[in-house]
């Protein structure tokens, strides 16, 4: 489930309750205790700032979301879904210093919650933050068993030039029961594509054999990226990219003719 899909559940779950229904009713005996005012205007508020919360998602307006969570998590700091909440809510409006902030706040206090290392690996590997970023998909993955978390740890290795690593996870990659049916989007030249899994292993193996200037191993694992599927937008591009090199090495490359349709190499993703 992906967070905007998430933070709708919440809204028609939780947080569609009303107040009432949040809290338990003692009907044996008629309450004749008066709460302090400033409890009365406490929930007043919270009420209030949930009703906008819940607009404002509904309407898309994750900035207004945002806001009003953060006067939730300060009436009601006991009510921690709250606060996870919001962090999936920077996390959804890319603001990802924010979301990191609050992630670690709440896993200073549960280490294994699995929504929140995702939330701040996510924020860490956009913030450029790669080796803090590889330490919390690594967690991940223990947690959860996802290929997917998997495949984002050899990336966050290839990030850091740990080839050697990379390459076992991409190997152990292979042999995941689910990889064949397991898709990610990529992003190619202002283009996205879901694509399959064990595409994607192969492309990033190609690209470490690139690194090393194996440009057979390197052709040959982009050829099985595009067996799988071949529309794969981002290995064709590294095909080319290998072609271009390697006919640069043996000094038969041509000039390029002039282009105004963007760079020829291909950019770098999350994943590669």
């Amino acid at each position: 489930m992906n967070i905007k899909a998430l933070l709708l559940c919440l809204a028609i779950g939780i947080l569609a309750q009303p107040l009432s229904a949040q809290k338990k009713k003692d009907n044996s005996a008629p309450n004749t205790t008066i709460a302090p005012s400033e409890a009365t205007e406490n929930d007043a508020l919270f009420e209030l700032q949930r009703k906008v919360y819940q607009q404002a998602l509904r309407y898309g307006d994750f900035n207004t979301a945002a806001v009003a969570l953060n006067y939730i998590v300060a009436l009601k700091p006991e009510k921690r879904e709250y606060k996870d909440t919001l962090a999936l809510v920077y996390s959804e409006l890319g603001a990802n210093v924010q979301a990191l902030s609050v992630a670690k706040d709440i896993l200073s206090t549960n280490s294994n919650n699995a929504p929140m290392l995702e939330v701040a690996a996510n924020a860490e590997e956009s913030l450029g933050l790669i080796k803090e970023a590889l330490e919390d998909y690594e967690k991940l993955f223990k947690l959860s068993g996802k290929t997917y978390h998997m495949y984002k740890v050899a990336g966050m290795q290839y990030y850091l030039k740990r080839f050697g690593e990379c390459a076992a996870t991409l190997n152990g990659l292979l042999n995941a029961k689910d990889v064949g049916t397991e898709k990610i989007t990529m992003n190619y030249d202002r283009q996205r594509q879901d694509v399959p899994l064990s595409a994607a292993v192969y492309n990033m193996r190609g690209m470490l054999a690139l690194e090393q200037k194996d440009y057979k191993i390197s052709r040959d694992n982009f050829n099985e990226a595009l067996k799988i599927m071949p529309d794969f937008y981002l290995a064709k591009g590294n095909l080319g990219l290998v072609d271009k090199m390697e006919a640069e090495k043996n000094g038969t490359a041509t000039p390029l003719a002039p282009s105004n349709n963007g760079s020829t190499s291909p950019k770098k993703t999350g994943g590669k």
